[in-house]
Protein backbone atom coordinates (compact mmCIF):
# COMPACT_ATOMS: atom_id res chain seq x y z
CA UNK A 1 0.00 0.00 0.00
CA UNK A 2 1.30 3.43 -0.90
CA UNK A 3 0.72 6.67 1.07
CA UNK A 4 -1.12 9.63 -0.31
CA UNK A 5 1.65 11.47 -1.10
CA UNK A 6 3.68 8.43 -3.02
CA UNK A 7 4.24 8.60 -6.44
CA UNK A 8 4.64 5.69 -8.82
CA UNK A 9 7.56 5.01 -10.58
CA UNK A 10 5.31 4.92 -14.05
CA UNK A 11 4.11 7.85 -13.71
CA UNK A 12 7.92 9.54 -12.71
CA UNK A 13 9.27 7.68 -15.98
CA UNK A 14 6.25 9.01 -18.12
CA UNK A 15 6.50 12.65 -16.94
CA UNK A 16 10.32 12.79 -17.95
CA UNK A 17 9.39 10.29 -21.05
CA UNK A 18 11.13 7.20 -20.09
CA UNK A 19 9.94 3.86 -19.81
CA UNK A 20 9.19 1.60 -16.71
CA UNK A 21 11.92 -1.10 -18.17
CA UNK A 22 14.46 2.07 -18.84
CA UNK A 23 14.64 3.15 -15.41
CA UNK A 24 15.21 -0.20 -13.78
CA UNK A 25 17.89 -1.15 -16.94
CA UNK A 26 19.66 2.66 -15.70
CA UNK A 27 19.39 1.06 -11.87
CA UNK A 28 20.58 -2.16 -12.40
CA UNK A 29 23.73 -0.89 -14.77
CA UNK A 30 24.71 1.73 -11.95
CA UNK A 31 24.43 -1.38 -9.15
CA UNK A 32 26.74 -3.29 -11.57
CA UNK A 33 29.47 -0.25 -12.03
CA UNK A 34 29.17 -0.18 -8.33
CA UNK A 35 29.90 -3.79 -7.95
CA UNK A 36 32.89 -3.59 -10.23
CA UNK A 37 34.21 -0.21 -9.01
CA UNK A 38 34.21 -1.92 -5.46
CA UNK A 39 36.01 -5.03 -7.28
CA UNK A 40 38.80 -2.57 -8.79
CA UNK A 41 39.56 -0.79 -5.48
CA UNK A 42 39.96 -4.19 -3.88
CA UNK A 43 42.87 -4.67 -6.51
CA UNK A 44 44.34 -1.75 -6.00
CA UNK A 45 44.57 -1.92 -2.34
CA UNK A 46 45.78 -5.66 -2.64
CA UNK A 47 49.03 -3.99 -4.47
CA UNK A 48 49.54 -0.92 -3.02
CA UNK A 49 49.96 -2.83 -0.28
CA UNK A 50 52.54 -4.62 -1.52
CA UNK A 51 53.86 -1.63 -3.13
CA UNK A 52 52.82 1.76 -2.00
CA UNK A 53 54.41 4.09 -4.50
CA UNK A 54 54.02 2.52 -7.48
CA UNK A 55 51.90 4.96 -10.01
CA UNK A 56 48.74 4.99 -12.10
CA UNK A 57 50.20 3.76 -15.06
CA UNK A 58 52.38 0.59 -13.67
CA UNK A 59 49.47 -0.56 -11.53
CA UNK A 60 47.25 -0.06 -14.21
CA UNK A 61 49.78 -2.54 -16.05
CA UNK A 62 50.20 -4.85 -12.97
CA UNK A 63 46.70 -4.95 -12.53
CA UNK A 64 45.30 -5.45 -16.50
CA UNK A 65 45.39 -9.44 -16.61
CA UNK A 66 42.90 -9.53 -13.12
CA UNK A 67 40.80 -7.36 -15.29
CA UNK A 68 40.40 -9.93 -18.35
CA UNK A 69 39.98 -12.80 -15.50
CA UNK A 70 37.33 -10.97 -14.41
CA UNK A 71 36.38 -10.21 -17.97
CA UNK A 72 35.84 -6.82 -16.78
CA UNK A 73 36.83 -3.89 -19.66
CA UNK A 74 38.49 -0.71 -17.86
CA UNK A 75 40.73 1.36 -20.11
CA UNK A 76 43.36 3.42 -18.64
CA UNK A 77 41.16 7.14 -18.55
CA UNK A 78 38.65 5.51 -16.69
CA UNK A 79 40.78 3.72 -14.09
CA UNK A 80 42.87 6.66 -13.43
CA UNK A 81 38.76 8.62 -12.78
CA UNK A 82 38.69 5.28 -10.04
CA UNK A 83 41.91 6.52 -8.99
CA UNK A 84 41.25 10.16 -8.47
CA UNK A 85 37.62 9.46 -6.90
CA UNK A 86 39.04 7.36 -4.21
CA UNK A 87 42.03 9.44 -3.39
CA UNK A 88 44.54 6.94 -4.76
CA UNK A 89 46.71 8.84 -6.90
CA UNK A 90 50.25 8.80 -6.05
CA UNK A 91 51.49 12.33 -5.00
CA UNK A 92 54.37 13.20 -6.92
CA UNK A 93 57.64 14.18 -4.57
CA UNK A 94 58.76 17.48 -5.12
CA UNK A 95 62.80 17.03 -5.94
CA UNK A 96 64.74 19.43 -4.46
CA UNK A 97 68.13 20.22 -5.36
CA UNK A 98 70.67 23.14 -4.02
CA UNK A 99 72.75 24.50 -6.90
CA UNK A 100 74.22 27.57 -4.77
CA UNK A 101 77.38 26.80 -2.04
CA UNK A 102 77.81 30.05 -0.85
CA UNK A 103 80.42 29.54 1.55
CA UNK A 104 83.23 27.59 -0.31
CA UNK A 105 86.41 28.79 -0.33
CA UNK A 106 87.51 30.26 -3.74
CA UNK A 107 89.87 32.84 -4.49
CA UNK A 108 86.95 34.89 -5.68
CA UNK A 109 85.81 36.86 -2.89
CA UNK A 110 86.57 39.92 -1.94
CA UNK A 111 88.76 41.30 1.02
Amino acid sequence: MRADNDVSISLICQSFGYSRQAYYKKVRMIQEEKFKTEIVLKLIKERRKLMPRVGGKKLYYLLKDDFIKLDYKLGRDTFFEVLKEHDLLVKKRKSYVKTTNSFHRSGFYFQ
